[in-house]
C-alpha cells in the first residue's frame, strides 16, 4: 500500500485490486483503490469503491465525502 505515497497510482491500483481479490470485505484496501483511481481519472472505477465502502460501512464519513466530491466532477 505504500505505493501511492509514492505517487505509484497504476501500481497502487494493482496492489489493491489483488487485497480486495483475497478479501472482498478489506475496506480500506477499497478506499485506497478508489483513491488512486480518482488520481488516474478513473472516476467511475472509483465511485464503484467508495459504494463498496459504504455497503460495507455504511456510516463511513470519508467515502461519503468523497462520493460528494466525485460528484462535482
Amino acid at each position: 500500500m505504500l505505493c501511492i505515497v509514492l505517487v505509484r497510482y497504476a501500481a497502487a491500483e494493482l496492489d489493491c485490486s489483488e487485497a480486495v481479490a483475497r478479501d472482498p470485505a478489506y475496506l480500506k484496501a477499497f478506499c485506497r483503490r478508489a483513491a488512486a483511481r480518482v488520481a488516474l481519472k478513473n472516476y467511475e472505477g472509483a465511485r464503484g469503491d467508495y459504494n463498496r465502502v459504504l455497503e460495507l460501512e455504511p456510516s463511513n464519513r470519508l467515502a461519503r465525502t468523497e462520493l460528494n466530491a466525485l460528484d462535482q466532477v
